[in-house]
């Protein structure tokens, strides 16, 4: 009966605030221009919650304080008993993104259960425990925090998720390793400095060690394979400009005549193709770059590529004269790119 109660209760809130949404839009015309207090949301007389558990109540007809959006996700999810995108949408006013970034940060901490393609995920612990868990978002980005009263599990999982987000973030970019040498160095200082669990103590030593050869020896093509189409003739733009080539040029969409990026270096005008791609290239863009470069009154033909080529793309560009710049080619450019 329990979980009846909570869904009536989700879909009650849901039609109140459609009812509400109607009544501001009809009457926005007669709506004074001057400042008038904010309204309580339809099914809360007080906020407690707005700065954390000490904060003062806040009462209809008063001014709202300046409010943290994660503690308003966790307490609308914890009133409903259920977590989903869509009610903190509607009930906080923001973007799909915005909602998608609370729910990973709940997530992390415990809050909710896991994701559930084919329903609203759970609410998994109290109010009380998660303002506890809350200094577990900065976990290996400040300095001596006790962290030792916390659920040791929950301590080892927002580590993990931690080290892995930063790992991919420094990855995203052309990191040297003297970068990735920082990074990991900071998270490991940060992390030794604070009290941890034994449980969190022990299964850090085994991060740090399974983790300090990837900061090491940064991987972005981990990211780069990940990349579509636009995304990677982007990066390839940037990558391009910080080997000194100038009047850099992403050609429109559709009708590119097979080149994507019209560039200059030493005078020399390029016409590249950037193929981002599972499998190895086979002659198909150097045909196209190949017709593109007259197109586009260019000297020398590219190929661009996260991957290698085939035996007869070889042989075409060979004969063709159009250059092949494949995975390792790209490592290279990364090496000596500028800052």
């Amino acid at each position: 009966m329990g979980i009846i109660k909570k869904i009536v209760n989700f879909v009650k809130w849901n039609w109140e605030e459609n009812q509400a949404g109607y009544a501001r839009m009809t009457s926005q015309e007669e709506t004074s221009k001057t400042a008038r207090p904010i309204e309580a949301p339809p099914l809360q007389e007080n906020l407690s919650h707005a700065q954390g558990p000490s904060a003062q109540t806040w009462k209809r007809g008063q001014a709202i304080p300046k409010r943290d959006m994660l503690d308003e996700a966790v307490i609308h999810f914890m009133e409903c008993g259920l977590a989903s995108y869509s009610l903190l949408e509607r009930r906080l006013g923001i973007n799909y993104r915005a909602a998608v970034e609370l729910v990973d940060k709940m997530e992390m901490l415990g809050i909710i259960g896991q994701d559930n393609k084919y329903a609203s995920r759970k609410v998994i612990t109290t109010e009380e425990e998660y303002f506890k868990r809350k200094p577990l978002l900065n976990i290996g980005f400040c300095k001596k925090v006790d962290y030792s009263k916390i659920d040791a599990m929950v301590v080892i999982h927002a580590m993990e998720t931690q080290i892995e987000s930063l790992y991919q973030t420094s990855m995203d970019g052309v990191h040297s390793a003297e970068m990735g040498e920082y990074l990991f160095n900071e998270f490991k200082n940060n992390c030794m400095s604070s009290k941890l669990p034994l449980a969190a103590e022990v299964r850090l030593t085994s991060l740090l060690s399974e983790y300090e050869e990837k900061f090491l020896t940064p991987k972005p093509f981990v990211s780069i394979d990940k990349m579509d189409g636009h995304q990677f003739e982007k990066w390839c733009a940037s990558l391009l400009e910080q080997n000194g080539f100038i009047d850099i040029c992403i050609t429109k969409g559709s009708g590119d005549q097979g080149v994507d990026i019209v560039a200059i270096k030493d005078e020399i005008h390029y016409a590249i193709q950037c193929k981002c791609y599972k499998s190895d290239l086979d002659n198909t863009p150097i045909q196209q770059v190949y017709a593109g470069k007259t197109f586009y009154h260019c000297q020398v033909a590219v190929v661009m590529t996260n991957q290698y080529f085939t035996k007869g793309a070889v042989e075409l560009a060979q004969a063709t004269g159009v250059l092949l710049w494949d995975r390792d080619k790209l490592k290279q450019m990364m090496e000596s790119a500028a800052p």
